[in-house]
């Protein structure tokens, strides 16, 4: 039967689902240590541009290729990000006890730091795949990417919203759906991300050293 063949619309498609699961799970267990979620992210963002790019080969070898290559500079950059994002809570909490017009004013200047923080933690670890910098330049490159293509930047932060959204505004019906978020999910969400990342990066390949 011809849908059987491996070339055949069908036979790619569960193929790829196949890699879509793969990754899915790949990514869950290698974010477990926690401090290693940033490294396991780009190694799953770096697997996706090549799919998106039809130039994956294998995708064992491309996940760990990249986990190995990024894990110190991985590590670092999530224990940044996660300290960061704790001094804002905290910074946060703070802001709550207090009253009046200076509450306001440091509201909107929080708020203002959130939004530009969001910014580069959307870009940090897809940059981290893509190109080959310092973890200084990496930061640098992952903010001026995501402020200069804005429009992108906030399509990313929707898509990246929605899922949790999701879980706040309906968390039954994300119990009943997570054995789809587990082993595939997830990949969804990044393939569409990527795609938008790779129309990005592709603007500054030529000037930057890639993975």
């Amino acid at each position: 039967m011809k849908f059987l063949n491996y070339d055949s619309p069908v036979m790619q498609f569960l193929s790829r689902f196949g890699d879509f699961m793969l990754l899915n799970v790949l990514w869950i267990i290698c974010s477990l240590p926690i401090v290693t979620i940033g490294v396991s992210t780009s190694a799953y963002y770096y697997c996706m541009m090549k799919i998106v790019r039809d130039s994956d080969s294998g995708i064992l070898a491309m996940f760990f290729h990249s986990f190995k290559e990024n894990l110190k500079q991985g590590i670092v950059l999530t224990m940044i990000v996660i300290a960061i994002g704790a001094f804002l809570g905290l910074d946060f909490w703070a802001c709550s006890r207090l009253e009046g017009q200076i509450f306001d004013i440091i509201t909107v200047l929080i708020c203002a730091v959130v939004g530009l923080f969001v910014v580069a933690v959307v870009y940090v670890f897809p940059v981290l795949a893509q190109f080959d910098n310092t973890i200084k330049n990496t930061i640098k490159n992952a903010f001026f990417m995501g402020v200069s293509h804005i429009g992108k930047t906030l399509l990313l932060v929707i898509i990246t919203i929605l899922p949790f959204a999701f879980v706040l505004l309906m968390p039954y019906y994300f119990l009943l759906s997570l054995p789809v978020w587990l082993f595939g999910g997830v990949s969804v969400i990044v393939y569409l991300k990527t795609r938008l990342f790779v129309k990005v990066f592709d603007q500054y390949i030529d000037q930057c050293v890639e993975q």
